[in-house]
This record gives structure tokens, C-alpha cells and sequence, in this order.
């Protein structure tokens, strides 16, 4: 039975279907050759091809692309490559304006980017804005007509909305090279979900999971815009990445090693009044960091900065545009062991040579960072950002130590504290600054330059820079004689610039502070140590209403073993009359100490003696006046590298202390009462009253045979005499006789020393000079050999170590003040038969 045949209308349909069956079908087996072919032209414009590997379908049927395997190539080396890509569109929904992404993902991709200073390539193509390569005149003309055609053609909102549930990312390598460095960016995965996209809103949510030169990162983010308000929230982690890899993008470094660590939460609100930025928390850190130049080496091995709760809100609307309008938060500052090292000439680079050591720290801590707004002036309501900082503490900070010659670093502090901290662009307050604990050691070598010091610069340059410096040099001088200038009318400038503001509260040094100075430029070297025990200053302050007032100071120390200091006063620096006041003693400076840097000048020693001074001085900017009251106990002189005993070579010394004898009292003392006046630059001296003299003692109220009976208890070691013409009380101490070599006193001299502190104690107003007498038998020489400048350092050595052993000896349960107790320079006696002995003398 044959066949019913079909209606002629679903024969027409029929073959319709059949037909765009078939056209999509060949449509999808045609894609890729017919894709390809049509590719090559564009893609020669920029000098690339696409390999014959590369397949590139659309499938009608589901509105789908998929490339795969795809590679461009530039000079026959590939450029970008993408192992697969799969796009899918929605066609049902573009009629309700909505373009909807059923699948968008991306696998493999391998992309080439390179930064020149001028050009940027991606994937073998050139970013660079063509009209870069324009004449610079044109420039102008064509900016202006692509304004003028922005404003002559509105823009009309589009109506579309674009929506994809997922757009992934993956196995995705971004090779970079900046100017000439490489980089690669590999996404592991990127995935944005959700996203919805129109002219009125904009939502989607991110998720980065990647390497940037190895080191990890890690991004989410969430974003939802409606109208062009609303929220956008992120977290960012980057794990230990390489400072390595980006030492080429600071020019003075020549190395830089260590990792950095980043981690912040932040939300960003916007409004139409304008954003408000919020970090919940944020941390930056880097470890082992060591960067090192030409001059300097520095390392760091840890850095931590955090910061908490940190807002800003910025308005932008019609009245204010993106203006600072409020700022809050807190943040720490840590820095842990910090050192700066001068690195050795490179001209004179040998294998002995050594960094030297500039500045290091064991930690740095700067606590409770808070940025705050707050108006310039009474005046002037525009709001200014400041910060507060709560404290800074840094501890065990070094400055300048020379490791060649293993000297002592010129200074080392165990802490400075700052207080409460307020700074801006206008002005700087602090609250508090105690430095505690100052070791400094101040070494001059025989030029009289800091042998401790290292210099920040290179010792000597290379001989082709002195030529060239030279060469410039004339070529400048040249240029200028054969170019006279021609005189030009000054006009005056005025400036508006406001003065900078300064205010500190009070300054204190605390606790032990040392400071020993070490000259090796004279002969004997001199050394001198000394103790500030304190050191206070009060408020000082710039500001308009604090210039007139007085910054008390005081100062109160010791040096060497007895000699000590105390002062007080204030000052005025910023006041219309600038003011300095100081008054205060020094006493018990032994004068033998400080004889080498007169001896030269004064072709005198001081061979004994004591310096006690007053002063109470006032400066009123450069006018002086006051008074320096001088008592030097004991002074005598001798001429100058005279190191024996009993010789006569005092000439000039035997005039002078019989000068000096007229002007003393009658314990020996001088007493000079000094005022000063006048200007700083040529001040007057006048002299009211050389000394307090008394020329005659009242009359002994006993004879001299009392005065023997006195003293019997101790007949032993004091012998009274007196003096010629005079009825003045002498004691003559017998000389204490030492064993070769001793230095700190016996058991065979202990009597005597017993009854020389009975002595002081009952005289209470007698004060004694002790001078110790060496011998070549103390360096295991023999008498009147001839002794070699080493030989008289070593024995006035022993004899200084003499005397200090002797004082501390007879002052150490404080019963005998050490004032009463005077040294002197050591002597030395090179004469048969003498024996290393202490004399004490009044």
C-alpha cells in the first residue's frame, strides 16, 4: 500500500530545518579554516601568525566558541598561547536586553608582556598610543577635536545587562619583562561568580588564587553598585615574595635580599556625599632584608607594620570634592636589629679590609600610631591631617665603630623613650625624651681627628673621577671668564612661608652615662673620663606664647675619680632677647691631669695642685656678664719633660712659683675672683680682687716646743717645723719608701698609713699633696741608666698607679674628704741608691 505523502507545508518546514541543520553544521566544520583564513590579515598588521596547530570552531547550535591549542606567533616564536577558551552565549535572552554568558573559561593561556621606558608589548603587539608618535604640535590640535567630539555626542546609557554565573580562569602564565627584568604572574585560579553587570547596577563576587615571582597571593573580593552606591569588600594576602626580584626598579641599589608579607581586610563604602574607606587589619612585614650601594650596607631582619580599625571618610559632592574629611585608627611600627655598615673603598679593596659600622640598633618600636584631622589655625578651619604617636622606644642603639683598628664605637645607648608625639606639616610636639644609659668614647688620634669615626663617604676616589672633576672644574672657570654676566636688578622677594613649630616638655638623661676622651695627640697621652649623673631640661617651645619663658637646665656629673661637677640655670633661645644663664662649681680637678696641653704652650708643668671654680654667668644675645671665682690648692710648677727628682732644672719654673708664692694664703691656696663683661665677641676680664690674701697668720699661741708635743703621737711620720720669718705651722710627712714594682700599699706600710689618716682627721684643715717617686729598679733597670721615652712612660705609669692606690687607700671610709687629698705628676729619680718612695708634702 504506497505511502500517504506529507502536507505541502511540512514539506516546506521540513526542508527549512533540514536546510539550517545542514548550514550550521557546515557552518561548525568550516569555523576554524574559514577563522583562520580571515585572521592573517589583521593579525600581519602587527607582524603575527597563527600556528597551524591553532583551532578556533563556533557551534551555531549553542551559540559557542572553543579555541584550542591556539598560538601566536611573532618571528616564529610564540607570543601567546591558550591551551583552551570556551565562550557561550544565551541568544534567548539578548530580545530582553540581557546578554547572558552560559560559560566563560579560560585554560593555559601563556601571554608575553614587555615594558620598555617608552613602549608597552602584549602578546607581540604595542599598547603605545599612537599619538605618542606624533609631532608634538599636532598633538594639541587632535586632543582638542576628540573633546570637542565627546561633548557633541551625547552618550545614551546602554540598555543591555550582562550576566554570567561564572567566569574561570586557570593554569594562566603572564611572562613580564620590565625593562629588561623578568617577571611571571602565574593564576593558579581566578574565579568571578555572579556577576551582573548593567548601567545601574554592578555586582560579582572574585577569588585570586596565584604566584608573582613565586611568592603566593591571594585575593576575595565582593562588590555590589546599584545606582553607583554601595559596598566593596576585599581581602588581600601576599606570602614571602623576593625583594630580589625588584632591585632593578631602585637605581642606587646594587643589591637587595629578603622576603615581604602583606595581608589586609578592607571595605569600601560608597555614597553620593562621597567613600568611606575601612581596614579592619592590616600587617606588612619583611624579613632578613639586606640592600647594599656603592658606600653603604644595610640590613634589617625583621619589619612589622600593622594597622587596626583605620577609617577615612572622603566627601565628593557638589560642595566639597574628594576632600579628607574625617581619619581614624591605630597602627604599630617594629624594627628589629637594624645595622648600616660603610663599605671599603673600591679602589683600595683589599682581603684585610672590612665594613665599618655606621649605626645599628637591636629594636625599634613605634607604639600607637593614631592619624587625627584638625583645623590649621584659629583662623584658617581648613582640616589638616596630623599624627599622634603614643611612645617610641629604641633600644640598644650604636653609632660609629671603626672594626679595623677594634676601637670602642664612639657612642652606644641603651634606650631613648619619646613621649607622646604630635606632628603635621605646621608644627612638632613631644612630651617627653629620656635617653637612658650614654656610653661615648671620644678617641683622637695624632692628627686630633676622631680615630673612631667612620666616614660615610669613600676614602679617595678612583684617579679618572679627580680628572674628570678637574677637567669640569676648568672647563666651568673657563666658561665664565669668557662669559661675563651681566648684572641683573635685584628684586625683593617677600615670603609667606609660615615658621614651623617646635615644643618639648622636658629632656632627660637618666641612670649611668659615660663619656671617656682619649687624646693621642699629646704627649703623655691624655685620658679623662666623665659621669653625668644628671642632665634635665625643662619645657622649650617655639610657640608665640611660650617665647619669653625659661627652659630651666641642670647638670650634675663627676670625672676621673674625685673632681665633680653641678650646675643650673636656664635659657631663652626664642625670645626677643635671647637669654643664657649658668651658674654652678667644679671641684677637685687635679691640675697635673690636664699639664700636657700647657706645657707646650707655657713651657711649664703643673707639677701639683687643684682646681676648684664658681661661676654665675648670664648672656643676653651677645652682651656678658658675671663672675668666675677660681681657688687653685697647691699649685706648683716645674719646666717643661722635667721627669727627674732633685735636679735643677726648674729656670723658668723656680721664677713662677715664687710669683705664684707671693700671691698665696696662707694654706697655700689661690684664690682669683674674675668678673666678667662686656661682648662675646671681645668680653672683659676685670680682676676686683686677685685673691683673698693673707699675708700674715695670727701669732702662734704656743711655742714651738708645744707644737712638737702636739704632734708626739705621731712622731713617727710628721716632723714640725717653721718657717723663716714667719710663725706659720709646717708638717713635713717622711717619704714612704715602696718595693720595686708595688704599686697598691702593704702590710709593711699599713702603720704609717694609719697614722697618716689620724693625722688628717684631727687637722681637719690640713691638706696634703702626694707625689710618687719611681726608680729604674720599678722596670727591672739599673740606676743611672739612661732611660728611653717608652722607659719614662712606663715608670711615670707606675707612679700615677701609685698615687690613685694610695688616695682610694686613705679616703675609702670617708672619714678624709677627697679634696684634701692632692696629686701630681709623677717624678722619676735616677739617682745610686734610690728607692721608689711616696712623698707627701703640705
Amino acid at each position: 500500500m504506497p505511502s500517504k505523502s506529507l502536507p505541502l507545508y511540512k514539506r516546506i518546514l521540513f526542508t527549512i530545518l533540514a536546510f539550517i541543520f545542514a548550514l550550521y553544521c557546515l557552518i561548525w566544520v568550516l569555523s576554524s579554516p574559514i577563522i583562520k583564513h580571515f585572521a592573517k590579515e589583521p593579525l600581519a598588521e602587527y607582524g603575527l601568525t597563527l600556528s597551524s596547530d591553532s583551532t578556533i570552531s563556533f557551534n551555531p547550535f549553542l551559540t559557542r566558541i572553543t579555541v584550542a591549542d591556539l598560538a601566536l606567533l611573532k618571528d616564529n616564536s610564540p607570543v601567546l598561547k591558550a591551551e583552551q577558551l570556551a565562550l557561550q552565549l544565551a541568544l534567548h535572552k539578548i530580545p530582553f536586553d540581557i546578554i547572558k554568558l552560559e560559560e566563560f573559561s579560560i585554560k593555559g593561556v601563556v601571554v608575553n608582556v614587555e615594558k620598555t621606558n617608552d613602549d608597552l608589548w602584549v602578546a607581540g603587539v604595542n599598547l603605545t598610543p599612537k599619538s605618542a608618535e606624533l609631532d608634538p604640535q599636532t598633538k594639541p590640535e587632535i586632543e582638542e577635536a576628540t573633546e570637542k567630539n565627546k561633548k557633541s555626542t551625547p552618550t545614551e546609557p546602554s540598555p543591555y545587562q550582562v550576566q554570567l554565573d561564572n567566569l574561570v580562569l586557570s593554569n594562566t602564565t603572564i611572562d613580564i619583562l620590565l625593562n629588561g627584568s623578568p617577571h611571571a604572574f602565574d593564576i593558579k585560579e581566578l574565579l568571578i561568580s555572579n556577576i551582573n553587570a548593567s548601567q545601574a547596577q554592578q555586582s560579582a563576587n572574585l577569588k585570586l588564587n596565584a604566584l608573582f615571582d613565586k611568592a603566593a597571593i591571594k585575593l576575595t573580593s565582593e562588590f555590589n553598585l546599584q545606582n553607583n552606591e554601595g559596598d566593596i569588600s576585599s581581602k588581600l594576602i601576599v606570602s614571602k615574595y623576593s625583594l630580589n626580584n625588584i632591585k632593578h626598579l631602585i637605581e642606587p641599589v646594587e643589591s637587595l635580599d629578603g622576603l615581604f608579607s602583606f595581608s589586609s581586610n578592607q571595605n569600601v563604602k560608597i555614597t553620593s556625599q562621597g567613600m568611606d574607606i575601612t581596614v579592619k587589619q592590616a600587617e606588612l612585614s619583611t624579613e632578613n632584608v639586606i640592600t647594599s650601594t656603592k658606600e653603604q650596607n644595610i640590613s634589617l631582619e625583621n619589619l612589622v607594620y600593622s594597622m587596626n580599625d583605620f577609617s577615612m571618610n572622603i566627601a565628593n559632592n557638589e560642595l566639597e570634592k574628594n576632600q579628607l574629611k574625617a581619619i581614624t585608627g591605630t597602627a604599630q611600627l617594629t624594627l628589629k636589629n637594624a645595622l648600616v655598615e660603610a663599605l671599603p673603598s673600591h679602589n683600595e679593596k683589599s682581603e684585610n679590609d672590612k665594613s665599618q659600622q655606621i649605626l645599628s640598633f637591636a629594636q625599634l618600636n613605634v607604639n600607637n600610631i593614631t592619624p587625627k584631622l584638625s583645623a590649621v589655625s584659629e583662623s584658617d578651619l581648613t582640616l589638616a591631617p596630623s599624627v599622634f604617636i603614643e611612645s617610641l622606644d629604641l633600644n640598644q642603639l650604636l653609632f660609629s665603630q671603626n672594626t679595623t683598628n677594634e676601637l670602642p664605637p664612639v657612642a652606644t645607648i641603651n634606650n631613648i623613650n619619646i613621649s607622646d608625639i604630635a606632628g603635621s606639616a605646621e608644627a612638632l610636639s613631644i612630651n617627653e625624651i629620656n635617653i637612658d644609659s650614654i656610653t661615648s668614647h671620644i678617641i683622637l688620634n695624632k692628627e686630633k681627628a676622631l680615630a673612631n669615626l667612620v666616614t660615610l663617604t669613600p676614602a679617595k676616589e678612583t684617579e679618572s673621577e679627580a680628572v674628570q672633576e678637574v677637567e669640569q672644574t676648568a672647563q666651568t672657570q673657563d666658561t665664565a671668564t669668557s662669559s661675563p654676566k651681566v648684572p641683573e636688578t635685584a628684586t625683593p622677594e617677600t615670603t609667606t612661608q609660615k615658621p614651623f613649630y617646635i615644643s618639648v616638655n622636658a629632656f632627660n638623661i637618666i641612670n649611668k652615662n659615660q663619656i671617656d676622651f682619649i687624646d693621642n695627640s699629646v704627649n703623655p697621652i691624655y685620658k679623662r673620663s666623665f659621669m653625668i649623673d644628671e642632665l634635665t631640661m625643662g619645657k622649650l617651645s617655639n610657640l608665640q606664647e611660650s617665647t619669653e619663658a625659661k627652659t630651666p637646665i641642670t647638670l650634675k656629673g663627676r670625672s676621673n675619680e674625685y673632681a665633680n661637677f653641678a650646675f643650673n640655670g636656664f635659657i631663652q633661645p626664642f625670645a626677643k632677647k635671647k637669654t643664657y644663664h649658668i651658674k654652678g662649681d667644679l671641684n677637685e680637678l687635679s691640675l697635673p691631669d690636664v699639664s700636657t696641653y700647657m706645657k707646650d704652650a707655657l713651657k711649664l708643668e703643673l707639677k701639683s695642685g687643684q682646681l676648684n671654680t664658681k661661676l654665675d654667668v648670664t648672656l643676653i644675645d651677645d652682651d656678658i656678664d658675671g663672675d668666675v671665682s677660681i681657688n687653685i690648692n697647691g699649685l706648683e710648677t716645674a719646666a717643661a719633660n722635667n721627669h727627674e727628682t732633685n735636679l735643677v732644672k726648674d729656670q723658668v719654673g723656680i721664677p713662677f712659683n715664687v710669683a705664684l708664692g707671693m700671691l698665696k694664703d696662707g694654706n697655700g691656696d689661690l684664690i682669683l675672683d674674675v668678673p666678667l663683661s662686656g661682648k662675646t665677641s671681645s668680653p672683659s676680664f676685670g680682676i676686683s680682687s686677685f685673691i683673698a690674701l693673707i699675708t700674715k697668720k695670727a701669732v702662734m699661741s704656743a711655742t714651738q716646743d708645744y707644737l712638737m708635743t702636739t704632734f708626739v703621737p705621731y712622731a713617727n711620720i710628721v716632723s714640725v717645723a717653721m718657717t723663716a720669718g714667719e710663725f706659720i705651722l709646717k708638717l713635713r710627712f717622711e717619704d714612704l719608701p715602696y718595693e720595686p714594682k708595688q704599686v697598691t700599699p702593704n702590710e709593711k706600710q699599713a702603720e704609717y698609713i694609719k697614722q697618716f689618716i689620724a693625722v688628717m682627721k684631727d687637722q681637719k684643715n690640713t691638706r696634703v699633696k702626694i707625689c710618687a717617686i719611681s726608680t729604674p729598679s720599678d722596670i727591672g733597670l739599673p740606676a743611672k741608666h739612661k732611660l728611653s721615652e717608652a722607659d719614662i712612660k712606663a715608670l711615670k705609669t707606675i707612679g700615677d698607679e701609685r698615687e690613685r692606690a694610695f688616695k682610694a687607700s686613705v679616703v675609702q671610709d670617708k672619714q678624709i674628704e677627697t679634696g684634701r687629698i692632692l696629686l701630681c705628676t709623677p717624678q722619676i729619680d735616677n739617682s745610686e741608691g734610690a728607692i721608689p718612695r711616696m712623698v707627701i708634702s703640705v
